[in-house]
């Protein structure tokens, strides 16, 4: 792999992911039917990874516009290990109903 073979860049036609498939179906619904909703409703940028060649579509990634803001107690917890192992409660959908 040389990096000079691809180019990072915004996606901004997200019918180019119509063929993009990670292999997890919960992944590659999140990426067909709400990564635009997402990137809509201003949570997120959305970049894709090409290839110069041919200008295929080889990776995706998004950033977040938002932080998570943890009281030093808690972060305290976090860091000697006390802190719960639950998975935190996220919504499977950001769209309103």
């Amino acid at each position: 792999m040389n990096l000079e073979e691809y180019k990072i860049e915004l996606l901004s036609d997200f019918e180019e992911l119509i063929n993009f498939y990670t292999g997890k179906d919960k992944m590659d619904d999140f990426l067909h039917n709400h990564l635009q909703d997402c990137e809509e409703s201003h949570y997120c940028k959305t970049f894709c990874v090409r290839l110069k060649a041919n200008n295929t579509i080889v990776a995706i990634f998004a950033l977040a516009f938002d932080s998570v803001d943890i009281d030093s107690d808690d972060f305290d917890d976090m860091r000697m290990g006390a802190a719960g192992t639950d998975l935190p409660a996220v919504k499977e959908t950001f769209r309103e109903q």
